[in-house]
């Protein structure tokens, strides 16, 4: 992420980096907001994806892509995670958070 914190609905900026070089993935990124205890300020678990992006390549080898997406409109601190699919465990990660103005 190339900024972890953001306003709510900012342009958010991403790189999804490969170790060896990709001619040919499908996978999907989603944003998932954490469930925050309140009394150790902790992330407990996270809710159920609030976006879900396809992201797909065919081509010369890959070593980095560049994206972009919303941020959500609600302020918290979420999980962006990149997966085969929506249902699989992430294959990596980051947080962002998103404040008020």
């Amino acid at each position: 992420m190339r900024d972890k914190v953001v306003e709510p609905q900012d342009l958010v900026h991403a790189v999804l980096a490969f170790p060896t070089g990709v001619d040919d993935f499908d996978g999907v990124i989603t944003v998932e907001r954490a469930a925050i205890d309140t009394t150790s300020g902790t992330a407990t678990g996270f809710d159920a994806p609030v976006q879900t992006h396809t992201v797909r390549y065919r081509g010369l080898a890959l070593a980095t892509m560049a994206v972009e997406f919303t941020a959500p409109a609600m302020r918290g601190v979420y999980r962006v995670a990149l997966r085969d699919n929506a249902a699989a465990a992430p294959a990596s990660f980051d947080e962002l958070i998103v404040q008020q103005p």
